[in-house]
């Protein structure tokens, strides 16, 4: 979906899965995050205190952590969300995170809904 100054942006919902509730606690970090499936640097990212879930978010090209790496720069992205009990941005075992399947930004109309469920080995 693109709006006139923002470029494209994609908006997600992030659930937990029953099955990890009481794994989370209000010390961990939510790291949430859109790249291109060929590169391991996110395209747009956002780090939150752990909210109420369901949680909606929507990230765009003012989050980009590289000047000319942005959502505007990638045909095809995947989204994905990540609680870290470190606070580390890069996974680290016992995190818990959902990571999507690649799609092409331009024919994303709909919010993502990402359910957080799979513990990091």
């Amino acid at each position: 979906e693109t709006t006139d100054n923002q470029g494209p942006s994609v908006s997600l919902v992030i659930e937990l899965d029953e099955s990890i509730k009481d794994l989370v606690d209000d010390s961990m970090r939510l790291f949430v995050y859109a790249r291109n499936p060929a590169m391991p640097m996110p395209l747009a990212a956002q780090t939150l205190s752990v909210p109420d879930f369901p949680f909606e978010i929507t990230l765009d090209d003012s989050m980009a952590m590289i000047a000319n790496m942005t959502l505007s720069s990638a045909q095809e992205v995947i989204v994905g969300a990540r609680l870290s009990r470190s606070g580390n941005a890069i996974a680290q075992s016992g995190d818990i995170q959902v990571v999507s399947e690649p799609f092409t930004l331009a024919e994303q109309h709909e919010a993502i809904i990402l359910t957080i469920k799979e513990i990091v080995p």
